[in-house]
């Protein structure tokens, strides 16, 4: 790796720092690189500091490189998605282990949300324990999440596009005032952090992969799993 010929011109600082910001090199390969030409860890990690903040700017202000028309389309369903689930109505919470059914207003939003995924996709969500698997399913762990928190806002901090994936770095605030996937309400606020990886094809979602310290959930909801 990071081997060249003996003509071939050593790449660049800065190419490869271009490379860590859209995610075509690790943080471990960074450093191994910047260490091969000669550069101290301490230096090569101070360097990799600077082109993270830098990273975030460009995220920020729109002065990335200029995305291709797929990844436009992909960036756009992934905010038109967020901003309508954010937009989900409050029904009165359940406190049963299975949220009701029949809320007219709450299934007619599931059931626009859930076009938005391919009829096999599949939904990891580390709180489940288990991969969520087509229409139905994401349909009932949508439903629990309506019945079971309240005041949801999920705010992007860093968000970067590569296809039809997407990645994104989020925080969510919100309270737990209902069951959710079968844990009863502490009726406490919680302020998590977290990333959500979503791959498309063809205009629908076919995984969503949510990460987030689930010790970090426990402590803030005071819940036992």
């Amino acid at each position: 790796m990071f081997k060249k010929k003996k003509d071939e011109q050593p790449e660049s600082i800065e190419s490869l720092a271009n490379k860590v910001t859209y995610g075509k090199l690790s943080r471990r390969g960074f450093i191994t690189a910047l260490s091969a030409m000669g550069a101290t860890a301490a230096a090569a990690a101070t360097i990799l500091t600077v082109v993270s903040e830098k990273s975030k700017i460009a995220a920020s202000t729109g002065t990335n490189r200029p995305l291709t028309q797929n990844e436009q389309k992909t960036v756009n369903a992934y905010q038109n998605h967020l901003s309508f689930r954010q937009n989900a109505p409050t029904p009165q919470p359940s406190h049963t282990p299975q949220p009701p059914t029949g809320n007219p207003e709450v299934e007619r939003h599931i059931q626009m949300v859930i076009n938005d995924y391919h009829p096999e996709a599949i939904l990891e969500d580390p709180l489940s324990g288990k991969q969520i698997i087509g229409h139905e399913a994401i349909a009932a762990h949508k439903r629990t999440e309506a019945f079971g928190l309240r005041n949801i806002t999920i705010e992007p901090t860093n968000t970067f596009v590569n296809g039809e994936q997407i990645i994104s770095e989020w925080v969510a605030t919100g309270a737990h005032v209902g069951t959710f996937l079968g844990f009863p309400a502490t009726n406490r606020a919680f302020n998590i952090k977290g990333v959500t990886v979503v791959t498309r094809k063809d205009g629908k979602i076919v995984k969503e992969s949510l990460f987030y310290n689930l010790d970090d959930v426990r402590q803030q909801l005071g819940i036992n799993f």
